[in-house]
């Protein structure tokens, strides 16, 4: 017998050492080869991105055997398949139904897996019974939902009961861009000429729409705008204007989770010194001019200028409505005088 704390005497503490020594060395030969596997992948993909079989990479790079012509076709494609046209009923005759292309509204992107669409509409009034939609791949659906957001333009229609494969978005949008318009089921080359501002209407929610793009080449309402990588620009209203996608993606958390357009504001309306210009005193004031409030509740009142928010100046670009905060504080210009105040914030139409 040998006491129970020591190691029985046929024990070789070297060996047990190397042993342990040998067992260290493995793993890190292991985790070597992971590391090394893992880094030549990389490589690959950096070097050959198309090594492996895919055609496209990071929507820039494409497989050498495929030319730009190819790879833009193949995008379009991909497109088509993501994009659905709406039209207002579908007279039958003897069994047979058909659409007449004056009852056509236009191209609608696909904005959700479950079938949520949006397209330019802005004579829609709530009823979508009579509404349809034609796919790519010649299938017609019915609808079970509509909203209209009165901003825009655009319904957001609720296909009934069918998987979709959704649009991706692009709101870097510059002057000279250029893009695809797809109308009718036929690609169009055009590019960006601009922004326009005031093109909404005058007095407006604090937070709705004010910025528009032309095109050059002349399009045709309610028709989609693609980038050369594949991802929605806008879609098209009149006068060869097209609304940016950024004014999608704001209202897309509450239209997909409620089931409602809203817009975050402070309840005025009203209109920005660069759609028209402010004037005090003979002197231009950057801020929002205020000519209605919806809560009589509210600190502010007509005629007021909101000419700061939480310490920024008030203008167009710098979309300050979006502010996430359940409060705000404001410096407003009231009768010639500086005044500041806290106003809430709402989800509101």
């Amino acid at each position: 017998m040998f006491p129970p704390h020591l190691p029985p005497p046929s024990s070789n503490l070297a060996r047990h050492r190397q042993w342990q020594r040998m067992k260290v060395l493995l793993a890190a030969s292991v985790l070597g080869l992971v590391a090394g596997i893992s880094g030549a992948s990389v490589m690959l993909g950096w070097i050959w991105p198309g090594y492996g079989g895919g055609d496209i990479w990071f929507g820039s790079y494409y497989r050498p055997g495929i030319n730009r012509a190819q790879m833009e076709e193949r995008i379009r494609e991909d497109m088509e398949s993501r994009v659905v046209t709406v039209y207002r009923g579908s007279p039958a005759t003897r069994g047979v139904s058909y659409l007449r292309p004056e009852n056509r509204i236009g191209e609608a992107i696909i904005i959700s897996s479950d079938g949520w669409i949006a397209v330019y509409f802005p004579s829609f009034d709530g009823k979508f019974s009579s509404l349809s939609a034609l796919s790519r791949d010649g299938q017609l659906y019915g609808f079970e939902k509509g909203l209209i957001d009165p901003y825009t333009g655009i319904a957001y229609l609720k296909v009934q009961g069918a998987q979709f494969r959704v649009v991706s978005f692009n709101e870097d949008i510059k002057p000279n861009d250029s893009v695809s318009v797809f109308e009718n089921g036929l690609w169009r080359p055009r590019s960006i000429s601009g922004a326009v501002l005031g093109t909404y209407g005058a007095a407006h929610l604090d937070s709705a729409p004010m910025l528009a793009y032309s095109i050059d080449g002349g399009v045709s309402p309610s028709t989609v705008v693609v980038n050369t990588e594949g991802r929605i620009m806008g879609v098209t209203k009149g006068r060869n204007l097209m609304i940016p996608s950024e004014y999608i993606t704001r209202v897309l958390p509450s239209v997909l989770g409620q089931g409602k357009i809203a817009y975050r504001t402070l309840g005025v309306e009203g209109w920005f010194s660069a759609e028209q210009p402010i004037l005090v005193n003979r002197q231009k004031i950057e801020g929002f001019f205020i000519n209605k409030v919806r809560d009589p509740k509210s600190l502010l009142r007509k005629d007021d200028i909101i000419t700061h928010i939480n310490g920024r100046v008030v203008d167009a670009a710098g979309l300050w409505y979006t502010n996430s905060e359940e409060k705000a504080r404001l410096q407003i210009l009231r009768q010639g005088r500086v005044v500041e105040a806290e106003a809430r914030i709402d989800e509101q139409l």
